[in-house]
């Protein structure tokens, strides 16, 4: 189970650091940092036993030249573990999902986002991400997540094809309980943490759900 942090652009440069060093001294296992790109070799130096995933990857190119490719390969030697692709202020098309998820080795964990259960479908019929990370854009930045039936249905049709993250709206200790309870292997959250007064608190408060 693990609560997966994207930091978007709202928190980079040193103030990621801060935030990557705060979660690797709360609990080391169970969280997981979504950098920016440019901020994976820092973080990873300041959070060394930390899982950092990137905000965003490609395949390596190396025959074949292309301006702002994120190299899977650079990133793991730069300290991440794994990336999210496909979130709705990214999205990509499916053959792109298909050859990053065909192209990263074992040691590289890569979390696909859909919209929808059909949208998840439809992913998987081409390829099988470590995770599909389920995100309506109507609750991103919200205070409500996803109603049981639909979260009932999403682990009931894909559950056992591959891990599934919980998206969108989450904001409290109920809303990962519910989550986890219902079968999801954990949560992504970004805007309850990312605006937060308090880091420490909000972080906190989710990981307890994960014990419920």
């Amino acid at each position: 189970m693990s609560v997966v942090i994207n930091f978007k652009s709202v928190i980079q440069g040193k103030n990621a650091e801060k935030l990557a060093r705060l979660m690797e001294s709360i609990d080391n296992n169970r969280l997981i940092a979504v950098v920016s790109p440019i901020d994976i070799y820092a973080v990873s130096r300041y959070a060394p036993s930390l899982t950092i995933w990137s905000q965003h990857i490609d395949t390596d190119s190396p025959y074949k030249p292309m301006t702002g490719n994120l190299n899977i390969s650079t990133a793991i030697e730069r300290g991440a573990t794994g990336a999210i692709i496909n979130h709705v202020e990214h999205p990509i098309g499916l053959n792109h999902i298909k050859s990053i998820v065909r192209y990263a080795p074992n040691n590289f964990d890569i979390c696909v986002c859909a919209n929808t259960l059909e949208h998840a479908q439809e992913i998987l019929k081409e390829c099988t991400p470590d995770y599909i990370a389920i995100e309506p854009p109507n609750l991103i930045g919200k205070n409500t997540s996803m109603d049981n039936e639909t979260l009932e249905s999403v682990i009931s049709a894909i559950g056992h094809k591959t891990n599934i993250l919980c998206g969108a709206g989450i904001t409290s200790t109920m809303d990962v309980a519910r989550a986890t309870h219902l079968g999801a292997n954990g949560v992504l959250v970004s805007s309850y943490i990312v605006n937060s007064k308090c880091f420490e608190a909000s972080i906190r408060n989710l990981l307890v759900g994960l014990k419920q």
